[in-house]
């Protein structure tokens, strides 16, 4: 997979072995940890949903 950590306010990642792609935009800018926290959080709830882990 490949991706960006946009500037504390996005996320994009591909994942071409799944055919799965992913785009977020939030609102704000909450500080690096925060934005490492919340991508995660976001990537694994989608995984976990599509039942992909």
């Amino acid at each position: 997979s490949f991706g960006h950590g946009g500037s504390q306010s996005s996320i994009a990642f591909a994942d071409p072995e799944r055919e799965l792609v992913v785009a977020v935009v939030a609102n704000g800018r909450p500080g690096e940890p925060r934005h490492q926290r919340r991508a995660r959080e976001i990537n694994e709830a989608i995984y976990e949903d599509l039942r992909l882990v």
